[in-house]
């Protein structure tokens, strides 16, 4: 395992751990704005989505098309989501994660480029 292998363990710890809390309070906001529900189970639906979103990304789909969205609404729905949100939240956290992840790339590349320049 590559984790096993990093130098400071407790720094890569910590850090793999603050990802997974800023994709599940990303999943949770969406889920927040995306009904009116106010009920005790908002936060484990999160849980719920994201770590079905784990396992659809891990399946092996040529290009992972289509099985977060699957995953995600079969899940939800099994929560008792209405359709229609199940679907939007879905939609909206799927988009938020590839934003977050061009965004944070997009930094990146920036940073090497001007790491290099000097």
């Amino acid at each position: 395992l590559g984790i096993l292998r990093a130098r400071p363990y407790f720094l890569t710890a910590t850090l793999s751990l603050l990802i997974w809390v800023g994709y599940w309070g990303a999943v949770y906001g969406v889920m927040e704005a995306a009904t009116r529900e106010t009920s005790q189970a908002l936060p484990w639906s999160a849980w719920v989505l994201l770590v079905g979103s784990g396992v659809a990304m891990a399946l092996p789909i040529p290009g992972g098309i289509g099985t977060f969205h699957v995953i995600g609404l079969v899940l939800l729905l099994g929560l008792g989501w209405p359709r229609q949100e199940a679907l939007l939240v879905v939609l909206a956290a799927h988009a938020l994660q590839t934003l977050l992840v061009v965004g944070l790339g997009f930094f990146g590349l920036l940073y090497g480029v001007i790491s290099k320049a000097r």
